[in-house]
C-alpha cells in the first residue's frame, strides 16, 4: 500500500527536483540606511516562511503535479491532492501572522497557552521570561487572526497602495475561492473520491448519496492548474512582503496627518555614518538658534552631540518608518540630550 500511494522513479524524482529548483522566491534588497531590530526581526520571519514553503508546500504540490502527469491511479492521486491542498492553504495565514505584528495590527495569531518558559521578541530587546503568564506580561489582543480578519483591518487601516493592498488581493483571487473550497469540503464533509457521504440531514431525514467511482470523475488536471497558480501567487505576496520591510515600503495608515513623510540627516564627528532623525526637528532647531539658546533641536542620536551637520537633501520614508524614529528621538534620546547637555554647560 506504501508503495502505491508514494509512487517513484528517477523520471518522477528528476521532474520534481527541477520544479523545486526552479520554484526562487526573491528576497529584495535593503534601502539605504534604515533597518530596525523590529525589521529585523520580521524579516527573519519571512526567510523562515520562505524556507518553510520551499520544504514543506511546493514539494507536495510539485510531487502532485507530477503524479497527474504520469497519469498514476486515481486514489494515489485524491490522497496527494489533498495533502497537496492542506499544505497550499495554509501559507496566506503564516504570512499574515507575520505581517499582523509588523504592521501593528496585533491582533492574537492564535490562543496563548502558558508554558513554563517563553522567548518575547519586543522591539527593544529579546528576553526569556520564566514561570510568568504571557496575558500578565503582554496584553493579548481579544481579537484572533484569520485571514478574513486580516484583510479587513488592512483595508480600513491603511491607504490603497501597490504593495500592502496587492498581497491581501493575491490570496482572494478567484483560484483561492475554488481551493478553499475543495479544502473545506474535505475537513468539514468527505475526502476527495469518497463514494458514499450523508448529504443533507434534518431534524428526522437525511440523505445518503452514493457516487460510484467518484475518485475517477474528479477533475485533477483542474486542481493542478488552481495550486499553480496558487503558487505564483504565494511567491509574488512573499515577494512583495520582502521588498515592503526592506524599501520601507509600508503604506500610510488612512489618518494620516500628512500625505508624504522625511528624515533629515545629518553627520557628526563621532564617525562617519550619516544618522537619520525626524524633519520636525529642523523648526525647533531653528527658533532655538535665532533665540540664541544654549540647547538645540537636532543632535546626534548616537553621542548626543549638538555639533552636526544638516545634509540638505532629506530622505522619504514611510509614516511607520518616521512615527518609529520620531518616537525614539524624541522620548528615548532627547531626555539623554538634555542631561548630558545641562551636565555640559554646569562644567
Amino acid at each position: 500500500m506504501f508503495t502505491e500511494l508514494y509512487p517513484m522513479s528517477k523520471e518522477i524524482s528528476e521532474k520534481v527536483d527541477k520544479l523545486i529548483n526552479d520554484f526562487v522566491v526573491s528576497e529584495g534588497d535593503f534601502t539605504e540606511g534604515i533597518i530596525s531590530l523590529e525589521e529585523m526581526t520580521h524579516l527573519y520571519l519571512l526567510k523562515q516562511l520562505s524556507r518553510n514553503l520551499k520544504k514543506k508546500v511546493i514539494v507536495p504540490v510539485y510531487y502532485y503535479k507530477v503524479l497527474v502527469e504520469e497519469e498514476v491511479n486515481k486514489s494515489t492521486l485524491a490522497f496527494h491532492a489533498e495533502h497537496a491542498l492542506m499544505r497550499v492553504t495554509s501559507v496566506w495565514e503564516h504570512l499574515f501572522q507575520i505581517l499582523n505584528t509588523f504592521l501593528e495590527i496585533n491582533m492574537s495569531p492564535r490562543r496563548v497557552k502558558e508554558t513554563d518558559e517563553k522567548w518575547l521578541i519586543e522591539k527593544k530587546s529579546i528576553t526569556i521570561k520564566k514561570n510568568i503568564s504571557f496575558k500578565k506580561y503582554a496584553k493579548v489582543s481579544n481579537q484572533y487572526l484569520t485571514r478574513t480578519s486580516f484583510l479587513s483591518n488592512v483595508k480600513k487601516k491603511f491607504i490603497a497602495d501597490p504593495i500592502l493592498r496587492e498581497i491581501v488581493n493575491l490570496s482572494n483571487k478567484p483560484h483561492w475561492k475554488k481551493i478553499r473550497e475543495y479544502r473545506n469540503d474535505i475537513i468539514h464533509h468527505k475526502f476527495i473520491g469518497q463514494s458514499e457521504f450523508i448529504l443533507d440531514a434534518s431534524h428526522d431525514n437525511y440523505i445518503i448519496q452514493i457516487e460510484n467511482k467518484a475518485e475517477e470523475f474528479f477533475d485533477y488536471r483542474e486542481l493542478t492548474v488552481h495550486l499553480l497558480a496558487g503558487l505564483d501567487d504565494i511567491k509574488d505576496g512573499l515577494e512583495k512582503s520582502f521588498l515592503m520591510l526592506k524599501q520601507d515600503l509600508t503604506p500610510n495608515k488612512k489618518l494620516s496627518s500628512r500625505e508624504d513623510y522625511f528624515l533629515l540627516k545629518i553627520k557628526c564627528a563621532c564617525d562617519e555614518k550619516v544618522k537619520l532623525v525626524p524633519d520636525s526637528a529642523k523648526e525647533l532647531d531653528d527658533k532655538l538658534i535665532k533665540s540664541k539658546n544654549e540647547f538645540r533641536g537636532i543632535f546626534c542620536p548616537k553621542c548626543f552631540s549638538d555639533n552636526v551637520e544638516i545634509i540638505e537633501d532629506k530622505q522619504k520614508v514611510s509614516q511607520k518608518t518616521w512615527a518609529d524614529n520620531f518616537n525614539a528621538y524624541y522620548y528615548d534620546k532627547t531626555p539623554v540630550y538634555l542631561e548630558k547637555k545641562i551636565n555640559d554647560l554646569n562644567k
